[in-house]
């Protein structure tokens, strides 16, 4: 008799180990989605793991939900419905807290822009990229990682004659602007993780109030030694520019809800889309990380944002994204007078050809 209990009593005793790691695990998915955002970066080890983590927060939730239904059926009901409540509750704060940062919506298409990352690797081909850029309705095109655009940008001269970066022989093609409009006030920046990283510029539509719009290609956030001195820089940018960039855009390899956007946006006064567009992988379409945003201050409206760019080779999904322009007559509305160029000028940046017209600069 004693005997032929064993196997049961030896089938329970694994069964209870497989709960205790299966509770550890949740205990840890549970802490990762509450606290990632907040781990340090002075201690080298949390830091790294927090900010790989940061990103992913709203997917550790959901998995900690999934994993936590079979422990129900396995008799720890109170356990599984806690653990569920837990990982719902975390998804409430992240949705709250990104609620308070919601652009306002716009109306008007005054401004159309489509933003990818095309990937250093990319085997489009020439004539197929060309012809979805074309085919976009864009008024201003920024692609990061560009090189694959090189072949394309005479074709598409007729329509976006202004460009900005990855200009000659250089090898790190990490900004192109291509634009139908022109770029006032030019400064094409290196950052510490390479060169022309970040790209500032003001364009003007008529009876429409000047824009000044920020594209950067930032590095990821757990390269912590090599970040810090990037952020210092967008962080001048948007805090000391005299034409205070309005409109931001680009790869910030980090989701709305890490630490990394959330400093960004809380500082500067910065506003992203009610609901964000997953941009990676590709390959996860809506299930994958926005890491690729745009984002508003300063009167603009954002009237749509989708996904843009499937099946152009990249590992990124590219934006396209209409923008409202308040009116030049609104009250609070910018103008730009003639200044210097070193007015404008930070540290490194690249000057304007001084063959170009005056620039201008922001008055408020």
């Amino acid at each position: 008799m004693a005997e032929a209990s064993l196997p049961m009593t030896s089938g329970r005793i694994w069964v209870e180990r497989l709960i205790g790691v299966w509770l550890l695990v949740l205990a840890l998915l549970l802490v990762l989605g509450w606290t990632a955002q907040s781990w340090p970066d002075e201690i080298p080890a949390i830091g790294i793991l927090g900010r790989m983590a940061d990103s992913l927060r709203v997917h550790i939730l959901i998995l900690a939900i999934v994993l936590a239904l079979p422990l129900a059926a396995l008799g720890l009901r109170g356990g599984a419905l806690l653990c569920a409540f837990l990982a719902v509750a975390g998804l409430v704060n992240i949705a709250v807290d990104m609620r308070q940062r919601v652009a306002p919506a716009g109306t008007d298409d005054d401004l159309t822009l489509v933003w990818m990352n095309l990937l250093h690797s990319n085997p489009v081909a020439p004539e197929t990229l060309a012809t979805a850029l074309r085919g976009s309705g864009a008024d201003l095109i920024v692609l990061a990682e560009a090189a694959a655009a090189r072949p394309v940008v005479e074709a598409l001269a007729d329509i976006y004659p202004h460009r900005l970066g990855c200009t000659g022989e250089t090898r790190d093609c990490n900004l192109m602007i291509l634009s139908r409009l022109p770029q006032e006030q030019v400064a094409l920046r290196n950052l510490r993780s390479g060169p022309e990283r970040m790209a500032r510029f003001v364009i003007e539509r008529p009876g429409k109030a000047p824009v000044a719009i920020l594209a950067l290609h930032l590095l990821k956030p757990w390269y912590i030694g090599i970040n810090a001195p990037d952020i210092w820089s967008v962080n001048w940018r948007l805090e000391n520019d005299p034409v205070r960039p309005a409109l931001v855009i680009g790869d910030f390899n980090a989701a709305l809800w890490s630490g990394r956007l959330r400093q960004i946006e809380r500082q500067h006064g910065l506003r992203h889309a009610p609901w964000p567009v997953a941009t990676w992988p590709s390959a996860a379409g809506a299930l994958g990380i926005p890491i690729d945003h745009v984002l508003l201050r300063d009167g603009l409206g954002l009237t749509s944002l989708e996904a843009w760019g499937e099946g152009l080779g990249s590992n990124h999904r590219g934006l396209r994204i209409r923008i409202d322009l308040p009116d030049a007559t609104a009250e609070g509305a910018r103008t730009l007078l003639p200044c210097s160029e070193t007015a404008i000028d930070a540290p490194r940046a690249v000057r304007p050809d001084p063959e170009r017209p005056p620039s201008k600069c922001h008055v408020s």
